[in-house]
């Protein structure tokens, strides 16, 4: 018995060294690599191939799953969106992430907000399919409710980074005797959630979009 203890012992130090020595190598790694990642996002290659491959992955993964990405987008795109001048926004606003370049400030990332999060829910939920965001944020209102977390009647609930507004009509459809109001420093997003509220939802990824909120493009100050 202590012959077997003292290998278990044994066995335990090696492998918390071992993942320790993967941790380290593997940071070392993506040290070095930092360089070539930055100049590869800001040279043309990024926009001329990686966006475009990254976009294609996106829309496959989201109509492997349920998610009609090319039907709601062009639906989308038919809207009459009132698109606005751009303000003062921080510097990550703008910094590209998978298929944008601009960031947070284009038409591309806007109209694709709440596509790409009901593909992102249908997933990692996959017994949902396009319900899978719904699942996923039902979670956790299950566990604030549980929680004793209550909003009083007439209240004033802010969404902070609102985007396009999926959470903000969300939070009023559960909340309806409250004051819903959606921020996002994005014309954009907020230009799109907005036509979004006038139009018919049948064809959209969510289908509250007659939920009674405002969207501003605003931030808490």
């Amino acid at each position: 018995a202590p012959l077997l203890q003292s290998a278990r012992q044994t066995m335990a130090r090696v492998t918390l060294l071992a993942a320790v020595l993967v941790r380290e190598s593997s940071s070392m790694v993506l040290q070095s690599l930092r360089p070539v990642l930055d100049w590869t996002l800001a040279s043309p290659l990024n926009e001329l191939v990686l966006t475009p491959m990254a976009r294609s992955m996106m829309i496959r993964t989201a109509e492997a799953n349920s998610v009609p990405w090319r039907e709601a987008l062009a639906w989308a795109e038919s809207l009459p969106v009132e698109w606005t001048t751009e303000g003062e926004v921080p510097a990550y606003y703008r910094a590209p992430f998978h298929a944008y370049p601009r960031g947070n400030m284009c038409k591309a990332a806007a109209l694709e907000q709440e596509i790409a999060s009901a593909a992102v829910g249908a997933r990692n939920y996959p017994a949902f399919g396009r319900r899978g965001e719904a699942a996923f944020r039902g979670a956790f209102e299950t566990a604030l409710a549980e929680l004793g977390a209550t909003v009083p009647d007439g209240a004033l609930v802010l969404d902070l980074g609102c985007g396009t507004g999926g959470s903000t009509r969300r939070l009023k459809t559960r909340q309806p005797s409250a004051r819903v109001v959606g921020l996002d420093l994005s014309p954009y997003f907020v230009a799109v959630g907005r036509a979004l509220r006038r139009a018919d939802s049948s064809r959209w990824v969510n289908d509250d979009l007659d939920a009674d909120v405002r969207l501003e493009v605003a931030d808490i100050e």
